[in-house]
């Protein structure tokens, strides 16, 4: 449910490991997942507080959170209820040259609630941006402006449930496969 899902005023951790070599383990019923022996090879915080807290909310009227990434330089803006997770766009600041918001004028659904074995579903999103850039991105000229494209199409399916050990511990866990 959505419960299951980061709330507000939570801050957790996304580690990578650069040398792993485990695929991501079977489909399935009652399944041990083995990631124990990864590495935390670098790490970022990620805070997930309400959108209206946030400085670029206006730009996503439909959000009502907002994940902090990298201290404060990237936004994920998304709507939750006791339904869906839905994803209304990012801001961020790809070049260097300052926060730049991307709006999904059709949101990205994430994940449905309550997400069971054996379900699955569909979605497209995307939307259209344009945005004043005024700099060279290091291609020996300026760009005046982008306008960027996003269409998005996934399935995704929960086909597996069991186990997961990682480095943290065990805990029970439902697969979800997506296919973007």
């Amino acid at each position: 449910t959505d419960f299951d899902q980061p709330q507000i005023m939570e801050v957790f951790q996304q580690a990578n490991d650069t040398t792993a070599t485990q695929n991501e383990g079977a489909a399935g019923p009652s399944i041990t997942y083995a990631f124990g022996s990864l590495l935390n090879q670098g790490q970022d915080s990620m805070t997930v507080t309400n959108s209206q807290w946030t400085p670029y909310d206006a730009s996503y009227p439909g959000a009502n959170l907002s994940i902090i990434q990298n201290a404060g330089d990237a936004y994920t803006y998304a709507m939750m209820n006791s339904t869906v997770l839905e994803i209304h766009g990012q801001a961020a600041d790809p070049f260097g040259n300052g926060i730049i918001p991307l709006r999904f004028s059709n949101p990205e659904t994430q994940m449905i609630y309550p997400a069971a074995y054996g379900s699955s579903f569909g979605d497209t999103a995307g939307g259209v941006n344009k945005f004043y850039m005024g700099f060279d991105p290091g291609i020996g000229f300026t760009v005046d402006s982008a306008q960027v494209h996003t269409t998005i199409i996934k399935v995704s399916d929960f086909d597996g449930w069991g186990s997961l050990t990682s480095p943290l511990g065990t805990f029970n866990v439902l697969r979800q496969n997506t296919y973007r």
